[in-house]
């Protein structure tokens, strides 16, 4: 009787821990721009039940780094702070940091109420201050499949969002 409870038990947590792993949502990938031709880095997006991640990856190996980040989640582009002319304005985003030449860093956002439903997407801009191999400053805007015309902003510069909708399992 005891083997086929251990048995039991150790099906369950397997089936558990499969499940939640599977469940716990999907990734989205975007490139990561400098100087708006040049590519940096990339990010991903994903989220669990709780939160949502944004992380930042620098192409350390090809030179760049990334030395500060903006990043700002709303459930409208009209919600991501911007200027009278449609330019976002990053010093004003919820997340930020410096971090010092270094190969990336990850946002852990805690998922709002608002956030968790599947039918809503959310729009997501991350802005970067990075350096390049050349020892250059440059920003940088992260960029879902090369098509940075399809997600600009609606004013005259370059920056541009991602939109992501958090999966329906969580």
């Amino acid at each position: 009787m005891k083997k086929i409870f251990f048995s039991l038990l150790i099906v369950g947590m397997l089936a558990t821990l499969f499940t939640s792993t599977v469940l716990a949502g999907y990734t989205i990938s975007a490139t990561l721009y400098a100087g708006q031709n040049e590519v940096a880095g990339f990010v991903k997006i994903w989220n669990d039940v709780d939160n949502l991640y944004v992380q930042i990856q620098m192409k350390g190996g090809a030179g760049w780094c990334l030395n500060k980040s903006q990043v700002h989640v709303a459930t409208s582009l009209g919600d991501i702070p911007q200027n009278k002319n449609g330019n976002p304005k990053p010093g004003q985003f919820d997340y930020k940091g410096s971090h010092g030449c270094s190969n990336g860093h990850t946002y852990v956002i805690p998922l709002e109420s608002g956030w968790r439903d599947s039918s809503i997407p959310l729009f997501i801009a991350v802005h970067t201050v990075v350096t390049g191999p050349d020892g250059v400053e440059e920003t940088g805007w992260a960029v879902r499949c090369g098509n940075l015309g399809a997600t600009q902003f609606p004013g005259a510069n370059w920056a541009a969002y991602l939109v992501f909708t958090p999966d329906a399992w969580n």
